[in-house]
């Protein structure tokens, strides 16, 4: 019987490894970089422009993290884009797309293939989006910024923070091709919105 019990804790432990969600991050309840320095070089059809984004326009801000470079993000931009567009986000959440290449000519090529379809990306071929703000991260000031707040070395593409519009970072996910493995970030930024 003991050995039996010791079996089980130990299959539930090792797994169910993959799918712990920690709730004690250190940027959680952190107070989120200001997003003044990005440059706003792509806005969605029907966007009207801004000056500068802040995270008191809406009661949320996703901030998400792409590369032109990183062509696995790329289903990943389709879906924050599709998420903007959903009734129960479209007016309330702004998500903005930070990218993290070194060249600002990258996200003027990756803007330049907005509405191609691309065959090989996804698992069906993508048509490449651009339903959200695209923008550049002007000497990595907005990258930084969130990287000094979390435990990370590196803040890379396809994590997203979710801000409330008190500037507080109230989330942080991780994206994989278009997925977020774990489950969680539509119920998290839905707790935000509701507050």
């Amino acid at each position: 019987m003991f050995v039996d019990l010791i079996f089980l804790v130990f299959f539930f432990l090792f797994s169910f490894h993959q799918f712990k969600i920690w709730n004690d991050e250190k940027c959680l309840g952190a107070k989120a970089p200001s997003l003044a320095s990005l440059d706003i070089m792509h806005y969605p059809e029907g966007m009207e422009p801004v000056e500068e984004f802040k995270y008191s326009d809406k009661k949320a801000t996703v901030v998400c993290y792409w590369a032109k470079t990183h062509k696995g993000n790329y289903p990943t931009l389709c879906t924050w884009s599709d998420m903007q567009e959903l009734d129960r986000y479209k007016d309330c959440v702004q998500f903005i797309g930070v990218a993290r290449d070194a060249d600002q000519n990258n996200v003027t090529k990756y803007i330049g293939k907005i509405g191609q379809f691309n065959e090989t990306l996804g698992a069906h071929g993508i048509t490449i989006s651009g339903g959200i703000p695209l923008c550049y991260d002007v000497a990595h000031q907005v990258n930084m910024g969130f990287r000094s707040t979390t435990n990370l070395k590196v803040v890379g593409v396809d994590n997203c923070f979710i801000v409330n519009n008190e500037g507080v970072i109230m989330w942080r996910s991780v994206f994989n091709r278009g997925a977020e493995p774990s489950g969680q970030f539509m119920t998290q930024l839905d707790h935000v919105l509701a507050g």
